[in-house]
């Protein structure tokens, strides 16, 4: 359904099922070895049906990691993006700027929603429990 991509790793969908998310990690590969030309993006697709079958089409850089890469992505309800990289998770709002960063020590690989606004984010070394709002939900399961 899509390529140009370096590594693609992370993929989640908006609430609505409108627009995908997915992450190139092509800057730092699984044997520790940094590219710094290479991309550490979200690419951002429309799903469009065509002839009765989906095709990702207007395909767009959403954003960037300026810390290690975006690995883990996952969307919230209000359809704002989530995604583990190099010095945490980093949030961005469904039109791409940078909402803010739930910093944590060695970063985050991946993460999922749990009740009641929490995260539970996994690293290297450590699964570390974040407590947003009560009000925040996993659009995956409305948690």
């Amino acid at each position: 359904m899509a390529d140009g991509f370096g590594m693609p790793n992370g993929i989640c969908f908006s609430p609505d099922e409108k627009t995908v998310y997915i992450t190139d990690t092509d800057r730092l590969h699984g044997d520790g070895t940094v590219f710094d030309h290479r991309v550490s993006s979200i690419y951002a697709f429309d799903v469009s049906t065509i002839h009765g079958q989906p095709f990702l089409t207007n395909r767009r850089l959403f954003a960037m990691a300026d810390h290690g890469i975006p690995d883990g992505i996952k969307c919230d309800l209000n359809g704002n993006v989530y995604s583990g990289c190099g010095d945490g998770i980093h949030v961005w709002s469904p039109g791409g700027v940078l909402l803010g960063r739930i910093l944590i020590d060695g970063g985050v690989a991946n993460f999922c929603f749990g009740r009641n606004g929490e995260i539970f984010a996994l690293n290297e070394h450590r699964l570390w429990r974040v407590q947003l709002g009560v009000g925040v939900k996993g659009a995956l399961l409305g948690l």
